[in-house]
């Protein structure tokens, strides 16, 4: 725990974890102040470690004097911008915004693909550098709908007056809406978190003119067989920039 005292504490830190930037060996590190689900976390970190594709990669966990887990590092992003800073971004392209997403929707497949879902997927936790796009605050991820992890999610989806439970079609959701929060410099994601999804809906038709894209947009929300990745959907209209944003 040396090692802490020569780094940098972010002013944001919450009350449950304390956030450091370690700029010598390039590290983001985070330690947490209670004892918050650690084994939990613990157990999740050790298995982000393995992911060797994973991006920012986790490097290392850390303990306290008793030998119990406390926190843990990755590779720092340098200059992060989240998507919710995109939204009025003017310096990011429409080809970056593109890259981007597609990077997100790469490592949503890939968690996914190892038999994980993230839940709490928001404009502040998709992040870009310039060059790529991120998904950070893994830490929490669930394995199962039982796995009994505390998740905490900045919103929920509603259908009706239900909530839809946590899993690999709600992550899909949320970072889809993030995702078109970016492209089209408008916050959706406030409009999903007051109102049902036909609302959304609604507000989609006021920046995509092409029917057969927000058909396949639509039926991202709508699908319950199976995860419709928004990444899919980008790359199929992208060469033809219908996606580009209209005038309202």
């Amino acid at each position: 725990m040396n090692r802490i005292k020569d780094c940098s504490l972010l002013e944001n830190t919450s009350i449950n974890v304390n956030l450091y930037i370690d700029y010598e060996n390039e590290e983001f590190i985070k330690i947490y102040k209670s004892n918050f689900s650690k084994d939990l976390v613990e157990r999740n970190i050790n298995f982000l470690k393995g992911l060797p594709l994973l991006t920012p990669k986790i490097i290392s966990s850390f303990y306290d004097e008793n030998g119990n887990f406390i926190g843990y590092s990755q590779k720092l992003i340098k200059s992060p911008k989240t998507f919710n800073d995109g939204i009025n971004d003017d310096e990011i392209s429409f080809e970056q915004k593109y890259r981007f997403i597609c990077d997100v929707f790469k490592h949503l497949r890939y968690l996914h693909s190892n038999g994980c879902f993230i839940g709490d997927i928001h404009l502040r936790n998709l992040l870009y550098d310039g060059k790529n796009g991120y998904i950070i605050d893994l830490d929490d991820i669930r394995f199962s709908k039982e796995d009994n992890l505390p998740l905490s999610e900045y919103y929920y989806i509603t259908d009706g007056d239900e909530v839809i439970d946590s899993s690999k079609f709600t992550d899909n959701m949320k970072a889809t809406i993030s995702a078109l929060s970016l492209l089209y410099g408008f916050d959706f994601e406030e409009i999903v978190m007051m109102n049902q999804l036909n609302v959304f809906f609604n507000y989609l038709e006021l920046f995509i003119g092409d029917r057969n894209l927000l058909n396949d947009i639509i039926n991202i929300f709508l699908n319950k067989e199976k995860v419709i990745y928004f990444d899919e959907v980008l790359k199929k209209y992208f060469n033809d920039k219908i996606l580009i944003k209209e005038e309202i």
